[in-house]
């Protein structure tokens, strides 16, 4: 009886002996696994959630089509939450392979895609995509939009107030086509007065605009596509969309000027000066660096490359004379030349690139946007 007892717990502890260990490393792996999972089951609070249109970053070229085009640069800016308006004067300098011509001169002979090209070259920033509509157009593309709010005060004098028959009141409210049929009033304003004005306008529109511009504006323009000259697609218009309501959901700043520069005093052009590269730098995307003045024309550009080309194969031919050529002058001669060439071949395409662009008309509708309805007025 003894002997069996004896045998039952030598059994019992070798079987504890082998189950403890057993069961110990279940435990422990339980635990383990409990804890790397219980950092995503457990609620956190302040995390920074990174949506798809806070990475967006779009620059657009608004032109107006009319006898004396106007343009305006907008930025869309979703990593910073901003929107920036800046109005351009249509007879700001604009260089070219072939010398220096205005931005309407450039629109007017070649279309919005080359003006957008030589003012980006000019301000050295990026352009992402330009439109090119007529105002009744823009009409129709704001439709479903509640009329601007726009205070004249500090923008237009009492004597100008009283010619519009504004002398009682400075506020105005103002659909699309009132906005433009008010400037064309006022083409004969101071021209840096003129073009504030026009950038204060926009900034009326986008500022109070916000949340309904994500659903009407894209909308609008998809409807219009077949009267707009542009390179914007369907697929622009989804980021398009996506990017203004991240910047409504977010409360963006919105910040409007005229750019800086200078007046020349025959034909009032306008000059792109220093002032003008660094208000550029601090308000767009910078595309690279500009060696040359904003003022050199292109062409002297070009003489300073062929004078380096003619140094550099004089510098070859005393090489070659004295027996010690270096190959890192040889590459640069065939650098200059190479850039001599390309040159030579923009100078023939005379700034003609733009005059072949074609209308895009997407027929393709866009589910999320609700159509637009009403009128802006």
């Amino acid at each position: 009886m003894q002997q069996g007892i004896r045998s039952f717990w030598i059994s019992f502890f070798l079987t504890l002996v082998i189950l403890a260990p057993v069961v110990l490393g279940l435990w422990m792996y339980g635990m383990a696994s409990g804890a790397d999972k219980a950092p995503v089951n457990q609620h956190q609070e302040g995390v920074p959630i990174q949506p798809q249109g806070q990475s967006l970053d779009k620059t657009y070229l608004v032109a107006l089509a009319q006898e004396t085009p106007r343009f305006v640069l907008i930025r869309l800016d979703g990593t910073q939450s901003e929107i920036k308006i800046c109005a351009i004067p249509s007879q700001t300098r604009v260089r070219t392979p072939s010398g220096v011509v205005t931005l309407a001169e450039s629109y007017t002979s070649a279309g919005p895609a080359r003006a957008s090209q030589l003012l980006a070259e000019t301000l050295n920033i990026r352009i992402d995509h330009y439109l090119a509509l007529t105002a009744q157009t823009m009409e129709r593309v704001w439709q479903g939009l509640e009329p601007m709010r726009l205070n004249l005060s500090g923008l237009l004098e009492k004597s100008e107030q009283e010619q519009l028959g504004l002398s009682e009141t400075p506020v105005v409210s103002l659909s699309a086509q009132q906005a433009v049929d008010l400037l064309n009033q006022l083409e004969q304003v101071e021209p840096a007065r003129f073009h504030r004005l026009r950038a204060a306008v926009w900034d009326a529109a986008f500022r109070q605009q916000q949340e309904p511009l994500s659903e009407y504006l894209p909308a609008g323009l998809q409807q219009q596509m077949a009267a707009l000259l542009t390179d914007v697609t369907v697929t622009d218009l989804y980021q398009m969309q996506k990017l203004l309501l991240w910047l409504a959901q977010n409360s963006a700043v919105v910040e409007s000027q005229s750019l800086p520069g200078r007046y020349e005093a025959e034909g009032a052009e306008f000059v792109v000066t220093e002032e003008s590269l660094s208000q550029s730098r601090s308000w767009f995307v910078e595309q690279v660096q500009i060696e040359q003045s904003p003022e050199t024309p292109a062409s002297q550009s070009k003489q300073d490359v062929s004078q380096q080309e003619d140094s550099g194969e004089e510098s070859s031919q005393e090489q070659a004379v004295s027996g010690e050529p270096h190959q890192q002058e040889q590459a640069s001669d065939k650098i200059l030349g190479g850039q001599d060439d390309e040159s030579k071949a923009a100078q023939a395409d005379g700034g003609q690139q733009g005059a072949g662009e074609i209308w895009k008309n997407e027929e393709t509708p866009i589910p999320s946007m609700a159509p637009a309805a009403g009128g802006l007025g």
